[in-house]
């Protein structure tokens, strides 16, 4: 177990026990407390596209695109090492970085 690693110092008198009952309730976590996971992806692709579509000269389409795909990459990553709810991870990757790049983009040229 995590908790068992010497790595992992757990507090004095936490035990194992504990941490595993806590772990079971956390599949009682309500919609509301992933929006702001998400939000904090979707304004750091916007922002991002944003700033390289007002930097850009030429290309600046490919830029913002180029900005969201690496946040895209660090999003997929995140969603298989944290264990979140199927619908989240799927909103998150379809809707906060490659959309949310294109509208930084589209705010920017205007």
């Amino acid at each position: 177990e995590l908790l068992d690693n010497p790595t992992y110092q757990a507090k004095k008198g936490y035990t194992t026990k504990q941490a595993s009952e806590k772990l079971k309730t956390a599949d009682r976590i309500i919609e509301t407390n992933f929006l702001m996971p998400f939000l904090a992806h979707s304004i750091g692709a916007f922002c991002g596209a944003f700033l390289a579509s007002k930097i850009a000269v030429n290309h600046k389409l490919r830029f913002a695109l180029t900005i969201g795909v690496f946040f895209l990459i660090g999003g997929v990553q995140m969603c298989s090492v944290l264990d979140s709810p199927l619908w989240f991870d799927l909103v998150d990757v379809c809707v906060a970085y490659i959309p949310m790049s294109l509208l930084g983009y589209k705010l920017a040229v205007k």
